[in-house]
């Protein structure tokens, strides 16, 4: 599961029990409102060794906008390890370098480049993690390429899947070979088009239209003005399909990411 207590609790619920192995999770918000950092927290979540409360699997993340900083990541790594267990010295070094081995990071400059790839993803985790079961696939401000797209290849994308159908048609193969999680983040909310129907219509927003069945799931950060002193951060996540919504708070400190209980 996520870790975060609020959206595992929505998981749970929304998908009968099965949680969220394999599904699909946009993350929606503007600049500064903790995308990023909430990224952070489920990269650390996911290559933790399971005895520290991880996944102790391999992470794969497209920096699309380069804003992806190691230094701030091994801080909320460091943060994580040391709220889990008491470590200091060469053991939490270890544990935090064993983490960053564990992540891969790829910054590609066009969604052809993006779809390439993704699409040797699997060629690529079998040479370099023999051994380390893949558990996320990051691809961070999924929306960098927009407008270059738009007046290229005019995508044909939707307020509920993003992707551009290249891109949908190679993330289908991935998680019929994987399942593993995928987290894509957006800037702002969902553009929406007239003719786009209301968020919580259940046959537009119908998951189903994925090959393999999985889930997609949003979550939407509220907006903190540049400047504010506003310490807690406030994201809602909703399951397509379903028009429940859950709640949960967070704060962004200097050492890492806290979540309220």
């Amino acid at each position: 599961m996520t870790h975060i207590a609020s959206i595992d609790s929505h998981l749970i619920a929304s998908t009968s029990g099965k949680g969220s192995s394999g599904d699909v999770f946009q993350l929606h918000g503007t600049p500064g409102s903790g995308k990023t950092h909430l990224l952070y927290f489920f990269l650390a979540a996911c290559t933790m060794p399971a005895a520290f409360g991880g996944w102790n699997k391999a992470a794969f993340v497209y920096d699309i906008d380069g804003h992806f900083s190691i230094p701030r990541f091994r801080e909320i790594i460091m943060y994580q390890l040391q709220g889990s267990h008491s470590l200091s010295g060469s053991t939490l070094d270890l544990h935090i370098e064993n983490c960053l081995k564990s992540t891969h990071i790829f910054r590609p400059t066009s969604s052809d480049q993006l779809a390439v790839s993704l699409a040797h993803l699997p060629l690529y985790h079998s040479k370099h993690f023999p051994d380390l079961e893949l558990g996320l696939i990051a691809i961070h401000s999924l929306d960098a390429f927009y407008w270059i797209d738009r007046y290229t290849e005019h995508p044909q994308t939707s307020p509920e899947n993003p992707l551009p159908p290249k891109l949908t048609f190679i993330l289908d193969k991935i998680q019929r070979l994987y399942g593993t999680f995928v987290l894509l983040t957006v800037w702002g909310l969902p553009r929406r088009s007239r003719s786009t129907p209301p968020f919580n219509d259940q046959k537009a927003n119908d998951p189903s239209s994925s090959q393999c069945g999985y889930q997609w799931h949003q979550i939407f950060l509220q907006y903190t003005p540049p400047g504010s002193r506003q310490v807690e951060r406030i994201g809602i996540v909703q399951t397509l399909g379903h028009s429940e919504a859950s709640r949960f708070n967070f704060k962004i400190i200097r050492s890492g990411v806290f979540f309220q209980p």
